[in-house]
């Protein structure tokens, strides 16, 4: 490196204004700008060629000139504007629509600029007593300029891959969002909760990257009892996430070969004929999510109060995979886990100046993954299994599954 002390310096700018205004009676609107500066003044660290390769992608040709390796500070500037405008019908019903701008410019990044036009409709209800219903509808677009779109000459150069590669949280998008929440006091001391939320994200002109994703989950939460005594809570979440790909296996440097190890003319293009070891193939990741938990809070006497909770999550994953070359298997445990947890608090307060807080919990973490089965973490065959000095990986994966007990305590003091 060029330096051996780095120093961090990084500035951020914010600025904020909104105009809020009622033309005539059951109408508000609102008017809003937002801006963003992130500044990286920070050491320029800079690697010679001959100790670590960059390439330079704006060279055009097949084998890339090594250019020094120079560190890149993430810049970026944002502007946000746009208007919200709601309309109440009646004392029970109101009306909203807007529309939200972002126009978003970075260094450092594949993605020089990012604009992003979303418009929404909103309607919020009290037609049934001691409730609330509100539904909103969002429609956004994501527009953004791919710097590596021009990379590579031809499909016989690896660098042509660049111009195919794209990253989900950038690239263009549109996005359809329902959000339902519904919230009610049905019954004295007693207070009900219901969400549901749609959400569907279509990647546009993805060649290799995600081409979609979809989402859905329904939250509830039910609260009972007199906060001035005790008060209990319980609440259940469950989600569905489909996650959806598209990949290029290239098992060469170059393009070639004849047989079992034909990878065929232009194999670093996608759009080109499969080959055995140049083919596209396609993912498709999917997890179903729940999480219940139950909480109780009880004071014992004035000075004292009891808390305890319990929480259980649960994720079944799996993937699905499609190629051109063979029939591959799909992976029926991927990322499967569960997770318990019990709490226990007590909070005690001594006097004005002194509190303590004391509790214990227990959590037990279960983890499958079809990935991982019978991992082994050491490479040696038998009689040098044991020596660790010539371990390929080093066991991070070997054990995830725990069982935790935890004892804590605290004490505060309370200053005049």
């Amino acid at each position: 490196a060029n330096t051996t002390v780095f120093n961090g310096d990084q500035e951020n700018t914010t600025i904020s204004l909104a105009w809020t205004a009622n033309p005539q009676r059951g109408w508000d609107s609102k008017v809003y700008y937002n801006y963003y500066k992130q500044e990286s003044d920070s050491t320029h660290v800079e690697f010679a060629s001959t100790a670590l390769n960059c390439t330079d992608f704006s060279a055009p040709s097949l084998t890339k000139p090594s250019v020094p390796c120079t560190s890149e500070p993430y810049d970026y500037t944002k502007n946000n504007f746009g208007f919200n405008l709601y309309w109440r019908l009646n004392p029970q019903n109101r009306f909203g629509f807007g529309w939200d701008y972002w126009n978003v410019e970075r260094e450092g990044t594949n993605y020089d600029k990012t604009k992003t036009n979303a418009v929404f409709v909103e309607w919020t209800t009290h037609m049934i007593p001691e409730s609330t219903l509100r539904a909103k509808y969002t429609y956004s677009q994501r527009r953004s300029d791919f710097l590596l779109g021009n990379a590579g000459i031809s499909g016989a150069d690896p660098f042509f891959l660049e111009r195919f590669v794209t990253q989900f949280d950038q690239q263009d998008r549109n996005q359809n969002l329902l959000k339902i929440t519904f919230d009610t006091s049905f019954a004295q001391m007693v207070d009900l909760g219901l969400e549901f939320v749609w959400q569907d994200n279509d990647y546009d002109d993805t060649v290799l990257g995600r081409t979609d994703d979809k989402r859905y989950g329904i939250f509830a939460t039910l609260g009972f009892g007199d906060p001035r005594s005790w008060r209990g809570s319980v609440f259940a979440d469950y989600e569905k996430v489909e996650l959806n790909a598209r990949h290029r296996y290239i098992n060469a440097g170059s393009c070639g070969g004849t047989g079992a190890s034909a990878t065929g003319p232009n194999c670093f293009d996608p759009f080109q004929a499969p080959f055995p070891n140049a083919y596209n193939w396609n993912s498709s990741n999917k997890d179903d999510n729940w999480l219940l938990g139950a909480a109780l809070t009880y004071p014992i006497i004035e000075q004292l109060k009891l808390t305890a909770s319990v929480l259980y999550g649960r994720n079944d994953g799996n993937a699905d995979i499609t190629a051109e070359v063979g029939v591959p298997l799909p992976i029926n445990n991927y990322d499967t886990y569960k997770q318990t947890s019990f709490n226990l608090r007590a909070d005690y307060r001594l006097n004005k100046n002194w509190g303590f807080s004391g509790g214990y919990t227990y959590q037990k973490y279960d983890w499958n993954d079809d990935q991982y089965d019978n991992y082994q973490y050491l490479a040696p065959p038998p009689p040098s299994a044991l020596n660790t000095s010539t371990a390929y990986l080093n066991g991070v994966y070997a054990f995830p599954q725990y069982s935790a007990n935890i004892f804590w305590m605290i004490a505060r003091y309370y200053f005049d």
